[in-house]
């Protein structure tokens, strides 16, 4: 596998761990804990890793003692996080992708200002509830001479009425410097959330841009080149049909 794909696996890893907590009197794993252990197992062996293969059974074997649970619980947090290092290590410049906590407006600004500033030369933002806080939040990180573009969806009018104000001040501070054109899908055609870099690399966002870690985690993860692809072509396609702001 390759690294973003580790990166995104652990990620999810720590993002679904069940609570592992001690006890005095003997009570046996729950199903929840047992599966997550099976299934995180099998993630931390796609390593190849014999020393962190070990310490994770180990762990798991310690885990089915009630008394020193809490302990075990840790030992695995703390194997997922180095591994969650080692596969970022390992990524491209720029291929990060980011697990964002409720409220964690700092991450998300940082996350997605990496990838606005990683296109030379076109920028791509799919989100049909896009507001203004594409552009005052996040869009602004742009290279000067990058084009940013905007696919939404023509049905959310006060969203839409919000982010043509923000055009117009985009427009007068920037003007040529970094272009911007928003575009307005028919109704129901955009079924995705995501940021391309240059009609290549594409970075997928589960939640739109003006509600990112707002009321629930986020994740932004760098697509399948094969996915990418026909995704781009897709989307081209709207984009050329969609109804100029």
């Amino acid at each position: 596998m390759t690294p973003e794909e580790l990166h995104y696996l652990y990620k999810e890893d720590v993002r679904t761990m069940p609570e592992f907590t001690s006890d005095r009197d003997y009570t046996p794993l729950t199903r929840e804990q047992v599966q997550w252990q099976a299934r995180t197992l099998a993630h931390i062996e796609l390593q190849e890793n014999v020393l962190d293969t070990a310490a994770f059974k180990d762990a798991m074997m310690r885990s089915s003692h009630s008394t020193v649970r809490a302990e075990a619980g840790l030992s695995f947090f703390q194997l997922l996080t180095t591994a969650v290092t080692r596969a970022e290590l390992r990524m491209p410049a720029g291929a990060r992708g980011a697990f964002v906590p409720i409220g964690n407006h700092f991450d998300a600004l940082r996350a997605i200002t990496e990838i606005m500033q990683g296109a030379n030369q076109d920028l791509l933002i799919v989100d049909p509830y896009a507001d203004e806080s594409v552009l005052l939040r996040f869009a602004g990180a742009a290279r000067e001479g990058v084009k940013v573009r905007v696919l939404r969806d023509v049905r959310y009018r006060d969203c839409g009425t919000r982010l043509n104000g923000a055009k117009e001040s985009w427009v007068q501070q920037y003007r040529e410097a970094k272009p911007l054109e928003i575009r307005s899908a028919a109704a129901s055609t955009l079924h995705d959330r995501f940021i391309a870099q240059d009609g290549e690399t594409i970075f997928l966002i589960s939640q739109s841009l003006k509600d990112l870690a707002l009321r629930s985690p986020a994740t932004i993860q760098k697509a399948d080149p094969g996915i990418a692809t026909e995704k781009i072509q897709a989307y081209e396609v709207m984009w050329a049909n969609a109804a100029v702001m």
